[in-house]
């Protein structure tokens, strides 16, 4: 284990942790009430449009799309509607950290928010 760890000052190499997708923060009766703009919309069908150009009606495809998108902070994804929203908060703390519990807020049954994770530890509400 010292040669790795000597390997690694020598070569000066850090290595980032690959975070985890969106996907595992998805909280069920979850929204955002903080400021946000929603990011690739498609005006006719009022969710957001994949990477094929159709638009995202599943919340792994809402999830998973908001990885891909750059400036996608977080989504939410409405089960009954079938409508998939990608968020950029506007504000800080949400906007370096969309994991920050003030970024969340209890809304109804079948809406659900999910945020890219900025670190390993992904905190989420108990429920109770």
């Amino acid at each position: 284990a010292a040669a790795v760890i000597i390997g690694r000052v020598l070569s000066n190499e850090e290595t980032t942790p690959e975070l985890a997708s969106s996907c595992v923060t998805a909280q069920n009766g979850t929204a955002t009430c903080q400021a946000f703009k929603i990011i690739g919309m498609d005006p006719l069908t009022g969710t957001a449009l994949g990477s094929d150009g159709e638009p995202v009606t599943t919340q792994e495809g809402c999830c998973s799309g908001c990885d891909g998108v750059s400036e996608c902070h977080g989504w939410m994804f409405e089960g009954i509607r079938r409508r998939c929203s990608w968020i950029r908060f506007e504000k800080e703390p949400c906007k370096s950290n969309p994991g920050e519990l003030g970024c969340r807020c209890l809304t109804h049954y079948g809406t659900n928010f999910g945020f890219k994770p900025t670190s390993e530890l992904i905190w989420v509400n108990s429920g109770s």
